[in-house]
């Protein structure tokens, strides 16, 4: 299974920043949480999350966690640590105590922990009983995740193309099984169109080729040539318009629950 490495920080927030606030938004209105709530928020990278639980959910507090130091150190630089705690941790051993919140939540998260279900079973661990434990990822089983038009074109040009981690559960109904594994109940889940658009293709190649990708490697690999055939297929497919604005559509799939006692 191919791993990332989310250590830059920087072009993470330029891949993930647009679409996640996006679908963050999204997510928090179907999940419509309590007022006064303490959060967790696993696998909380730069913060991105966290600030949109702060803005919109009114929280007791947040703690987010992430095994990546670079991200919590990122996170810790942002105005949003003033009212939210980050700290560096493995989703697949939590370091709280039972019951320590009442609502534990996921964002574009799930599919990238090695050991999903040990993870969720840990998140419904810290849940309170009867609290929410929630999440979203891309769906990437289906490449409808933001970068799926990339993948598309990058798959008629290179063998080998990795898949992305975790894609097998993605599909909202392998969601569904993964916490009924976990022992949590009243499962519910959603999915929801978030469109994004980037101002030219430029912007968008920007975000699509983070440092730290896999495919990014590839595409550096390529000759000059090769490398304008594949843009020409990638424009083919988000198809900019006549002033140069790309706007397409991804698809993420949410799960909630509630933990038991």
């Amino acid at each position: 299974m191919t791993q990332l490495s989310f250590d830059d920080s920087a072009a993470y927030e330029r891949f993930v920043g647009t679409w996640g606030r996006a679908a963050g938004s999204m997510f928090l209105d179907w999940l419509a949480p309590p007022k006064q709530a303490t959060w967790l928020d696993v696998g909380c990278g730069t913060g991105l999350f966290t600030e949109l639980i702060v803005k919109n959910c009114f929280p007791a507090s947040v703690v987010g966690i992430d095994p990546a130091p670079a991200q919590i150190a990122y996170a810790a630089r942002k105005p949003i640590a003033a009212r939210a705690q980050f700290r560096t941790g493995d989703a697949q051993a939590l370091p709280f105590a039972n019951a320590a919140f009442d609502i534990v939540a996921s964002a574009l998260v799930i599919n990238f922990i090695p050991d999903r279900l040990h993870a969720l079973a840990e998140m419904a661990r810290v849940a309170r009983p009867g609290g929410l434990v929630g999440g979203y990822i891309w769906d990437f089983q289906a490449e409808l995740s933001p970068s799926g038009p990339f993948r598309h074109a990058l798959h008629e040009f290179v063998t080998g193309v990795p898949p992305l981690p975790g894609a097998e559960d993605s599909a909202p109904s392998r969601l569904r099984l993964l916490f009924e594994k976990a022992g949590l109940a009243e499962i519910v889940t959603t999915s929801f169109e978030v469109t994004v658009e980037f101002p030219d293709f430029e912007a968008f190649w920007a975000a699509q080729t983070p440092r730290y990708a896999p495919t990014t490697r590839m595409i550096a690999a390529m000759d000059g040539h090769e490398r304008d055939r594949l843009q020409a297929a990638i424009r083919s497919r988000v198809k900019p318009s006549a002033a140069g604005v790309i706007r397409y559509p991804a698809r993420a799939n949410a799960v909630a629950a509630r933990a038991v006692g």
